[in-house]
């Protein structure tokens, strides 16, 4: 969630859906993961340019550059006190949308284009076939027409959830593993530990019980002291705790193999990387 924010991705990813929906393009979509950083940075920058109001260009008449300059849509953006906006939205209703879009695109007159009096190529595509498409679903309708809009939106926004999802899973597998490798926790090398050791068993379960800690948490000092004497203790009875003596970013090599006094034969090695993996 931290670095979600730090990078501003909910609302990189909703700029990204919101472009492909209105312009069919997805400038942000490229396979190769440099070019991908760069084209998602370029639509932020350009977006924020537009929200602001400043520096005008030709992208400023395509249908995304539109639907973000609306007042409905430009007001959840997030600004300093003096008005420059700083982040776009990281999430937008969809009958905030549907509101927008029809106010944009459809004008004063929504039964012009529900009774077919619009041309088709009143509006760029693809953005002109998709809405003929749902007014032609709404029968008439004015509010049918809106609530297809919000649905067209929101299957939209289901796909761009699927994409944070993913991106979201990647970033969770980069930090467990930095986690588990500078910590090194090792699944099989603890649950063997407990299951050949019952003194280091035994320690652990009388540790692992409510102790005197729970009663400093109001004091940061001294519970971290006490849990600090615990993982001692686990250590001492013979239970691997915390990042393994010499590792460093200039060793390593000692965070996956912690030293000892025999030397690492190729099983243990692969129990090691197994241990880690699992964890």
């Amino acid at each position: 969630e931290w670095i979600a924010t730090v990078l501003q991705k909910r609302g990189k990813y909703l700029l990204r859906g919101l472009q492909a929906m209105l312009d069919g393009t997805d400038d942000a979509g490229a396979t190769r993961f440099w070019t991908a950083v760069r084209a998602e940075r370029g639509l932020t920058k350009n977006a924020l340019r537009v929200l602001d109001g400043t520096r005008p260009s030709a992208a400023d008449g395509t249908p995304f550059a539109r639907l973000l300059r609306h007042p409905l849509i430009a007001a959840q953006a997030q600004r300093r006190a003096g008005g420059s906006v700083t982040r776009p939205p990281s999430y937008l209703a969809a009958s905030t949308v549907a509101a927008a879009v029809l106010d944009e695109f459809v004008g004063d007159d929504p039964r012009a284009m529900l009774e077919g009096r619009v041309a088709a190529n009143a509006l760029p595509e693809p953005l002109s076939t998709t809405l003929t498409a749902l007014a032609r679903q709404a029968d008439g309708s004015i509010t049918a027409f809106a609530t297809a809009v919000e649905g067209w939106y929101d299957a939209q926004m289901a796909r761009v959830s699927g994409y944070y999802k993913r991106w979201i899973k990647r970033w969770i597998i980069v930090v467990a593993a930095a986690l588990v490798l500078v910590m090194h926790v090792d699944a099989l090398s603890m649950a063997g530990t407990l299951w050949r050791d019952p003194e280091v068993r035994q320690a652990v379960v009388a540790l692992a019980s409510p102790t005197s800690c729970e009663a400093q948490k109001n004091d940061q000092q001294a519970y971290l002291a006490c849990l600090n004497t615990e993982a001692a203790a686990l250590r001492s009875a013979g239970l691997s705790v915390g990042p393994p003596a010499g590792c460093a970013l200039t060793d390593l090599g000692a965070c996956l193999l912690p030293r000892r006094d025999a030397p690492y034969t190729a099983p243990d090695v692969v129990a090691v990387i197994a241990g880690l993996l699992l964890s």
